[in-house]
């Protein structure tokens, strides 16, 4: 497959810092960059923003991909009526019953 190059101008030391993490994590820049444009046109990679200093803990993104998974294999419920939610959430008998 033919090959075409990429080239763009970025700030020298966040390429310097980049080069060094992907040195110590065993690859090369250009193999980062080509795995990351390949994980975008794939659709998985997600382009987003948070605040900073708030990282997800493990837990949670472990929880958020076993909710895409199941969302993903139509393993979902879905009410119209929140009353219907409560009914069925009741219907498993614990000790806490939901108010509707």
């Amino acid at each position: 497959m033919p090959l075409t190059q990429v080239s763009f101008k970025t700030n020298p030391q966040l390429k310097t810092k980049a080069l060094e993490k992907a040195e110590k994590d065993g690859i090369t820049l250009k193999a980062l960059l080509t795995m990351a444009m390949k994980a975008y046109v794939e659709d998985a990679l997600e382009i987003g923003m948070r605040q900073k200093g708030e990282t997800p803990s493990p837990f949670l993104l472990q929880a958020i991909k076993e909710a895409e998974d199941d969302r993903k294999r139509g393993d979902v419920m879905s009410f119209e009526d929140p009353n219907d939610a409560i009914v069925y959430l009741n219907r498993f008998g614990r000790k806490k019953r939901y108010a509707h």
